[in-house]
Formats: structure tokens, sequence, C-alpha cells
């Protein structure tokens, strides 16, 4: 799995928790295997990890945005010149940078907010699926089910409650909002994401926790927001499980 490090988020995070097994002679490009947790007790589970990566980006006012969003603002309060500390407030909008959404962002009339989940439910084992050289071959690139399968065939089959991860190459451009965004002259957006059909394939067979991705969201970017995000926020609803992490 390719990843830049170290990338810090102010207040907004996400990692992965590499397996101690799966280290062993893994290169930093390869999909990682599927993590499990093995049970000590009743109601406890543990995890054997080598390493914590850290999958944020800096929070700064020059992130890419979604077109239309709140901009980044940063405001000194105090200094250390003329109050003896530094402090500065921010604003973001809820959606900018790394972030997980929760269901009543989406789903009309839904409550469940992203204090509804459990901090137990946040940990869960996850399998990163790259297909960065399909990505960077086609813009619009689509996860499909084949690709699940061709991962499975070499780390087996995703276990239920694993948090599937598309890897797409675009963090690399995460330094560049214009090609991040990838607005043609019509308005459209040009970035890859889970085909609608893979990801109700996963949630109804494999039964994962969520999904995540390292463009601006789990659907393409001429889908947004598509039918992937919409039926896993609305699986949020029936499963507090499903979620999604956008912009690793």
């Amino acid at each position: 799995m390719k990843i830049s490090l170290p990338r810090l988020a102010l207040g907004i995070a996400a990692v992965l928790v590499v397996p101690a097994a799966a280290a062993c002679g893994s290169s930093s490009t390869a999909s990682s295997p599927s993590p499990s947790a093995a049970a000590t007790g009743a109601g406890t589970k543990t995890i054997a990890y080598s390493r914590v990566i850290d999958l944020s980006h800096v929070v700064s006012t020059k992130i890419p945005l979604w077109p239309g969003d709140p901009k980044v603002v940063f405001k000194v309060v105090a200094t250390m010149k003329k109050d003896g500390y530094y402090l500065r407030s921010f604003t973001i909008g809820e959606h900018s940078a790394t972030h997980m959404n929760a269901p009543n962002s989406f789903v009309e009339g839904n409550t469940q907010a992203i204090t509804s989940y459990a901090p137990e439910q946040r940990v869960v084992p996850a399998a990163v699926i790259d297909v960065h050289g399909k990505a960077a071959a086609n813009a619009d690139y689509q996860l499909t089910k084949q690709d699940v399968l061709d991962w499975e065939a070499q780390h087996g089959t995703l276990a239920p409650g694993t948090f599937v991860i598309m890897l797409t190459g675009w963090e690399d451009k995460w330094g560049d909002p214009k090609a991040f965004i990838n607005q043609d002259a019509k308005g459209n957006l040009h970035f890859p994401g889970f085909a609608p059909a893979t990801s109700m394939w996963l949630v109804s067979d494999r039964r994962i926790a969520g999904v995540g991705i390292d463009t601006h969201g789990v659907d393409p970017g001429l889908a947004q927001p598509g039918p992937d995000l919409l039926d896993l926020e609305r699986r949020g609803r029936r499963d507090p499980g499903a979620s999604e992490v956008e912009r690793l």
C-alpha cells in the first residue's frame, strides 16, 4: 500500500493498523491482507499489529474543496508576545479534508449523527484494494466485483465486518486542488470510486463494515453523491457499522 508519511490532520484523523503477520515481507505498495481480531474473553478483542499509519491529510487553507463548500479559515486569537501563549481558531466544512460520513448527512429524516457510533464500532479490520494503475489510466474508473475477487484470490475472502479501502492514487494529487477535483469545462467531476453494483454486493454478500477512499467521495466523480453513498448511509440506519471515510 502506498502511503505518504507523515500526514497529521487537525482533529480529523484516519489511521490504518497494520497486522504484525501481514507486515512481514510486505512492500509499501502491496494491497493489505485481511486482518482479524482475536477474542480474548467475553466481549473483549485484541488486535496484533506492527505499526499504526496515519492516513489523514494536513488541514490548511489550500486543501482541495468540493465546489461551493466553505473555505478553510484560520484566525490568530492569541500570541506569545501579547498573551504569553499561541492560539488559533479555525473553521472548516464538515465534509472537507479526511472525514467520516454519518447517515444524517445524506438521508432525509435520518437522525443518526456521527456521535451515535460507539468507539468500538470504529476499530475494525481493513482491507486495501489497490487499483491506482487502473485509475491512472481512467480517471472515472469504478471498482468492480472482479477487482475484489482478484484481491480475495491472493489474501482470502473478506471477513464480515471488514472496512474496505479503495486505493486509487488520488492522494498524490492532494497538493494540487485543481487536479484533485478534476472538474471539466461543463462542471463534471472526474475521479474514481466504487461501482454501485460492487458496493451493493459488498454490503449484501460480504457484510462489510464500510468503505474508504482517497478521493473526494466513495462514488465516482460523475455520480456524486451517488447510489453507493446513499445506500451505505441508509444501511447505517439499520446497521451502525456501515460508514464511509473519504479523502484519505
